[in-house]
């Protein structure tokens, strides 16, 4: 096993480290800069926060029950988050009014899990130009839809694997994708659990979104649908903003 820990003032870096017994943690709860890059990792626990300056997490493989890694309020550290392939269930806290955390900026992020969002103040740019990929379930929590404040960008959101998916709003900020894609396997649909807003586009390929009068698809002024048919469509409420067709 693994276990690394810093809560001092410097720069920590941790590349090209693997490990093939799961177990361990990374805690770090402090320094200026940190860095992982081309690690693979099993561990327990991953948690980064409380760096002052940066957080730089990318082409790495980390496993591990569970992931976090949460800006400072009283720093403008930023995060950079991409290629990577989580498996584990993830959660991002953005607590930086200054600094946004930024995923996919290089590279798209694998989520193997679940992937929670926390918005407490600034910034957070998901699917930051490349796409993300999450096979569990998604849930936000954001209480403002102030754009300067937003969550996505302009990368697409494919919702992949055969397990079922759910999306959950826990804030009051209306829930916006730039883009999705379908791409279950087998019979794995997508459930909203909360109206998700589409800005671009809606990808169907495989599995179905499962919607309702409460909880529609909505389908915003300029966006469209594509490649939807039998295996691959929504199964209840969708809502049209504009006069284009889609």
């Amino acid at each position: 096993t693994v276990n690394i820990s810093e809560n001092g003032s410097g720069i920590l870096t941790v590349s090209y480290l693997k490990n093939l017994t799961t177990g361990g943690t990374v805690n770090v709860t402090g320094g200026s800069s940190v860095y992982f890059y081309n690690d693979t990792l099993l561990l327990s626990t991953f948690n980064i926060s409380a760096y002052s300056q940066s957080a730089t997490v990318y082409n790495s493989s980390i496993t591990a029950g569970s992931i976090h890694i949460a800006s400072d309020a009283a720093t403008s550290a930023s995060t950079n988050l991409y290629g990577n392939v989580f498996t584990g269930n993830v959660t991002y806290t953005g607590n930086s009014i200054t600094a946004p955390i930024i995923e996919g900026q290089y590279g798209g992020n694998s989520y193997h899990g679940n992937l929670t969002l926390i918005r407490n103040t600034g910034a957070m740019y998901l699917t930051y130009g490349y796409p993300l990929i999450l096979t569990g379930n998604l849930t936000v929590d954001s209480d403002t839809d102030d754009p300067s404040y937003k969550i996505f960008s302009s990368g697409a959101f494919i919702f992949s694997g055969n397990q079922n998916s759910n999306v959950y709003n826990l804030g009051t900020a209306p829930l916006e994708l730039f883009a999705i894609q379908v791409s279950k396997s087998g019979t794995a649909n997508v459930t909203l659990n909360a109206p998700l807003h589409i800005q671009y586009n809606a990808d169907f390929l495989n599995g179905h979104i499962v919607s309702s009068v409460a909880n529609p698809l909505s389908v915003l002024h300029g966006a469209s649908t594509t490649g939807a048919g039998n295996n691959s469509h929504v199964v209840g409420v969708v809502s049209k903003t504009g006069i284009e067709p889609f």
